[in-house]
């Protein structure tokens, strides 16, 4: 699902998409990582461009193998370990 360069500040409104593979919201405004936890077969995340200080809101994501939170404001990886999946982060 490419939701791209689309100025969203929020996460928000993607319930129905519960079985995606792949989601890109790189290049908008993002601040925080949320409603993304029905998301459990999420395997790809670029999340790159944004805002985002915390990796808080990827706990319910295990199947995550791709994650890409390079070029925004986090401070540390806190957290990152409860991805067992994850082969590939930026």
């Amino acid at each position: 699902l490419y939701l791209h360069g689309q100025s969203f500040s929020r996460i928000e409104n993607l319930e129905e998409y519960v079985n995606i593979k792949a989601l890109w919201l790189q290049s908008n405004f993002l601040q925080q990582i949320e409603g993304l936890s029905h998301m459990t077969n999420l395997r790809v995340l670029h999340l790159h461009s944004n805002r985002i200080s915390s990796l808080k809101g990827l706990e319910a994501l295990t199947s995550l193998d791709t994650l890409n939170l390079s070029i925004n404001t986090l401070h540390n990886l806190e957290g990152i370990g409860m991805l067992k999946q994850l082969s590939t982060l930026y």
